[in-house]
């Protein structure tokens, strides 16, 4: 079994790392907001390289996000997907980032109330969203998985933002992955 983090750091969307945005330039915004009566969805995507062998079996899997922004008051609710590719180019547009074609798997991740500024997350278990990317027949090491959070009828004007990648003071989005291979346990912190 093995167990890596992985760090994004090279090209997203509006910036020259790799998480994406459709809002802002300064947060990643989960949810959805509503301007001059026009409700818009929020989608946030996160790319990652990964060191897992083909035919890897994932034994554990998720996301530590820190909250850039305070949300209480409202539901939000997302569901966690991985772009289905065998290895995730980042999207160089809004309309290349809502065109991509998702997993199947897809995990709630909702928050009632009390997501603060400055607090950690951890997502629920992403492992059927990274097992059906892993299992693709052109999946390789160190192809790049691409994680979705897209709104999932979350109430009216309710979103928040995780902390960028460019974030100068704050901790960036760790993927944590524990896979076996060849029968030995494998961990990754990306």
């Amino acid at each position: 079994m093995g167990a890596y983090t992985v760090v994004n750091d090279t090209g997203g969307l509006y910036g020259p790392n790799d998480d994406s945005w459709t809002a802002t330039n300064t947060h990643n915004w989960i949810g959805q907001h509503t301007t001059g009566g026009q409700v818009s969805e929020n989608r946030t995507s996160l790319r990652f390289q990964l060191p897992i062998p083909t035919a890897s079996a994932i034994q554990s899997a998720y996301l530590t996000l820190m909250a850039d922004t305070n949300a209480d008051g409202y539901t939000i609710r997302t569901k966690i997907r991985a772009e289905d590719a065998d290895t995730a180019a980042t999207p160089t547009s809004r309309s290349d980032m809502w065109g991509r074609t998702l997993t199947t798997a897809g995990v709630d991740w909702d928050f009632a109330s009390g997501f603060t500024s400055g607090t950690s997350y951890d997502t629920p278990s992403l492992v059927s969203v990274i097992q059906e990317v892993i299992d693709r027949p052109g999946w390789t090491t160190d192809n790049y998985l691409q994680i979705f959070i897209v709104n999932d009828s979350s109430d009216n004007n309710a979103q928040a933002s995780i902390v960028a990648i460019e974030h100068a003071t704050r901790p960036e989005a760790v993927l944590t992955v524990t896979w076996l291979s060849g029968g030995y346990p494998q961990i990754i912190f990306m």
